[in-house]
């Protein structure tokens, strides 16, 4: 239900500068920056949910965090403990890995659609 909200602000941007654009979720703003293509604005990391820790630790996720300020949504290296010889790349694995990557398209148009990742490692295998 939560990454759901942040599709359709994902879509619907509130600012933007040059490089970079801001949109505003029930969790509090997001930044992401432009592709170097120029096609897209990428949102890395973005926390859909909050992992439950000490007693509860194995229980369903908690609600995501909430901000005020933008949350800056640059760092792509988040992923979830594995087997570290199958990574090709330098990531940073932690339990909190409740994260999606949304891509959306450069455009002022709303209700578009939106291609969310939610941490899929193994895609990444070669």
């Amino acid at each position: 239900m939560c990454l759901l909200v942040l599709l359709g602000a994902a879509a619907a941007a509130t600012a933007q500068s040059a490089g970079s654009r801001v949109v505003n979720t029930h969790h509090g703003p997001i930044r992401g920056y432009k592709d170097p293509d120029g096609s897209m604005y990428s949102f890395y990391n973005v926390p859909y949910a909050t992992v439950p820790t000490g007693r509860d630790k194995f229980k369903a996720p908690l609600p995501p965090p909430t901000w005020t300020h933008p949350f800056e949504a640059v760092f792509r290296g988040v992923i979830c403990p594995q087997l570290v010889m199958l990574i090709p790349e330098p990531y940073i694995m932690q339990e909190d890995c409740l994260v999606a990557n949304i891509f959306v398209p450069d455009t002022n148009d709303t209700n578009l659609p939106v291609v969310v990742n939610v941490i899929n490692t193994f895609s990444k295998l070669r």
